[in-house]
């Protein structure tokens, strides 16, 4: 257990560090979804956002990837996020952080999954 807490505080630190600069780390990006859409991943770490804020976004395709059609999720102080294709209509978001802001299930016809990453407790 003390290996564990020992690790979580590890990382919290080297997170905070990374966010001195404010940076905001493009995760992952899906395309080729229905209606031509695409989503993006983030970890924003500035602004009006805490530390570490995990966030997902959603696009059309045939726009740059500044202009943003909304956001779909948005969790603070997490550090882990990914998302994966399950079809063209269905999006799984894993992601840490139980300060949940914003979580969007379907959005222009696609459908969000959300599952919480907790810890592993191996020994």
């Amino acid at each position: 257990m003390i290996k564990i807490i020992y690790i979580f505080l590890i990382v919290t630190v080297l997170s905070f560090q990374q966010c001195i600069n404010c940076p905001v780390d493009k995760v992952q990006i899906i395309d080729n979804l229905k209606n031509n859409k695409k989503v993006v991943s983030y970890i924003s770490c500035c602004g009006a956002t805490v530390t570490n804020s995990l966030n997902v976004s959603f696009y059309d395709s045939t726009k740059s990837i500044g202009i943003s059609n909304g956001k779909i999720f948005y969790v603070a102080n997490g550090w882990f996020l990914h998302l994966e294709k399950i079809s063209i209509d269905t999006i799984k978001v894993y992601y840490t952080g139980v300060d949940i802001r914003r979580q969007k299930n379907k959005v222009d016809g696609i459908v969000f999954i959300y599952e919480l990453v907790r810890p592993s407790r191996n020994k």
